[in-house]
């Protein structure tokens, strides 16, 4: 976050309402949406930065909530680093606005890296700012290489509604 004064870089916990389940499974992740959703509101308004400004980092089931919540509000944030996690069934698309960076664990035991892969093919072709990257290791440790690649894309990922905005004012892209 150091290297980001003027924007909000927040690292998010696994909301309380899927600590609960019996198993290993959330007991109410629609819930757990929301209180993401209503925690990072609540941030926004301390520091006075909007989505546009807004980096969430997280990891496993905070990981799958925010994958969620970025599907159910479409402001939320501007770019979603998701370490691990997962969708179940079919992905519904995300905001124009938002870029995902999904990372995850070449050997994850829990979520087959295959699944996640598969997942990101079909966001991808529902036009969603996706990068993949398949890293070694598992998705519930923060490694160097992960830490680095987070780094590499807050500095040198350009999302692709500005790449597409850049085009267009030059007159390169058509409305395709």
């Amino acid at each position: 976050a150091h290297h980001f004064p003027q924007g909000l870089v927040a690292a998010l916990a696994t909301p309380a309402a899927l600590l609960h389940g019996s198993g290993g499974e959330p007991t109410d992740m629609p819930a757990a949406v929301e209180a993401l959703h209503n925690q990072v509101r609540r941030w926004q308004a301390h520091t006075g930065l909007g989505f546009e400004r807004t980096a969430l980092i997280a990891q496993g089931m905070a990981a799958s909530t925010a994958l969620r919540a970025i599907m159910h509000h479409a402001d939320l944030c501007a770019r979603l680093f998701a370490v691990g996690g997962q969708l179940d069934g079919q992905a519904a698309p995300i905001s124009n606005q938002t870029s995902l960076h999904w990372l995850h664990g070449e050997d994850d035991a829990g979520i087959p890296p295959a699944r996640t892969r598969e997942t990101a093919q079909h966001l991808q072709a529902l036009d969603v700012d996706l990068t993949l990257d398949i890293l070694p290791g598992n998705s519930t440790a923060s490694t160097p290489a992960l830490q680095q690649r987070v780094l590499a894309l807050l500095q040198g990922h350009v999302p692709r509604r500005l790449w597409r905005e850049a085009l267009a004012s030059a007159g390169a892209l058509d409305n395709g």
